[in-house]
């Protein structure tokens, strides 16, 4: 009887604190690997390509590729959060491609845009 109101125990106390870290662990999405000013500059080259169709400064060719290099650096951004927090190299780096690629949305119609690599 003792046992069982021990297990009892263990599981009434024990349970609501595994919940509530996998729940506190589940609402980061990003588990703390997030870095919130390149998830904003993600946001912010979004909507410049959105704006930049619907003005014209931007073709739809253009727009196309501006949007895969996006979607290519998200892609990458991803891969490295799930090996782990984001070192100052990484960042650096997709830094450095959120730049280029928002040098080519900058731009006026019919320069030059091509894949990031």
């Amino acid at each position: 009887m003792k046992k069982q109101l021990s297990f009892l125990a263990v599981v009434m106390v024990g349970l609501p604190m595994v919940l509530f870290s996998a729940g506190a662990y589940a609402s980061d999405p990003d588990h703390k690997t997030h870095d919130p000013k390149i998830v904003e500059r993600f946001e912010h080259q979004q909507k410049r390509i959105d704006d930049g169709v619907k003005k014209g400064s931007l073709t739809t060719e253009e727009a196309a590729l501006v949007q895969d290099n996006l979607n290519r650096i998200k892609a990458e951004e991803a891969k490295l959060k799930d090996a782990g927090q984001l070192t100052p190299k990484e960042k650096e780096s997709l830094n450095h491609k959120l730049d280029l690629n928002s040098e080519m949305i900058k731009k006026e119609k019919k320069n030059v845009i091509r894949h990031i690599e």
